[in-house]
């Protein structure tokens, strides 16, 4: 799966994801930049960052500084899912301007 979004200046902005799936999804999470860097956003199982559990559902929160070698624009993010069944995901990107 993947999906295109607009990036605001990432030299004056942070950003914060957050990714929602069932309990015991593993999938990996990539964005790629308008200068064509890839930043590895979400390892899944192997790094699962600040997560909470409520339910059936793991609820993960990672944070990302200003990045100032990234441009902004267009860039895409992939997802790769590495475990069975079928899942509903969703992946929230929140920017916020440095001050």
């Amino acid at each position: 799966m993947s999906f295109e979004f607009q990036a605001p200046n990432p030299a004056t902005h942070f950003f914060d994801v957050i990714v929602v799936m069932p309990i015991g999804t593993d999938l990996r999470v990539f964005f790629e930049t308008a200068k064509g860097g890839t930043l590895h956003i979400f390892k899944g199982m192997i790094d699962s960052g600040d997560c909470a559990t409520e339910a059936a559902e793991m609820q993960c929160l990672m944070h990302f500084p200003t990045l100032e070698a990234q441009g902004y624009g267009v860039w895409t993010a992939l997802v790769n899912k590495l475990s069975e069944p079928a899942a509903d995901i969703s992946i929230s990107i929140i920017w916020m301007t440095q001050s």
